[in-house]
């Protein structure tokens, strides 16, 4: 089992290497200033110097994938874990890194590409699949929704992630759906909704609970 770790490891921490690769091969093609990131309309709104969009980018996503590993290694209740949401944690960030690298590489030298339906895609494909995982995933410190009253109370947590569980899957769809009719703010506003529900769920289930104790 530790072998497989370590192997997993080893091989999602090399995919997080290939945007370096793509940025290296493409750097002599890239703008002086970077788009890293659009509007609701699919504009870039931010950019960055092609060396912090070539390299910086991917070595932020690669530390936060060595921290992913790191958290998940050390969880006290590891064993709370749903082992596929486990797996997707581990690899998410390395697969993710990629893709971001490839969509703003592909953009920056003048391919033409629809940065709002394909990040509206993969976003809602994302959180239905997470929605799909996230109420088998048991009472922990690393993987879920970890505010102080769900952490404290293990009922507070199955309940709150139950819903969480049929909210993400449903913004999930209507995300998957607005990627094809490409709704200005929408997506902002599911985004919001899929995090605040929950939310105030969780702390209703908390003050209930309080004051009938």
């Amino acid at each position: 089992m530790k072998k497989m770790i370590n192997k997993q490891f080893v091989l999602s921490t090399l995919v997080c290497f290939i945007p370096f690769i793509v940025s290296v091969y493409f750097y002599n093609r890239l703008p002086d200033q970077v788009a890293i990131h659009f509007d609701n309309y699919g504009n870039p709104d931010n950019y960055a110097p092609k060396v912090i969009a070539a390299f910086g980018v991917p070595l932020l996503m690669l530390c936060i994938h060595l921290y992913t590993w790191f958290r998940i290694e050390n969880e006290p209740k590891k064993i709370g874990f749903s082992k596929i949401l486990q797996g997707f944690s581990k690899w998410g960030v390395a697969i993710l890194s990629v893709i971001l690298q490839v969509m703003m590489t592909v953009y920056s030298i003048g391919i033409t590409l629809e940065t709002n339906f394909y990040i509206g895609l993969f976003s809602g494909i994302l959180i239905f699949f997470i929605g799909n995982y996230i109420p088998k995933c048991k009472q922990n410190y690393t993987l879920g929704i970890k505010l102080p009253w769900i952490l404290n109370d293990e009922e507070n947590w199955n309940k709150t992630h139950h819903l969480a569980g049929w909210i993400w899957i449903i913004g999930g769809i209507l995300l998957i759906i607005n990627a094809f009719i490409n709704i200005p703010f929408y997506n902002t506003f599911v985004i919001i909704m899929i995090v605040v529900i929950p939310f105030i769920y969780s702390y209703f289930i908390y003050k209930s609970s309080a004051k009938n104790n």
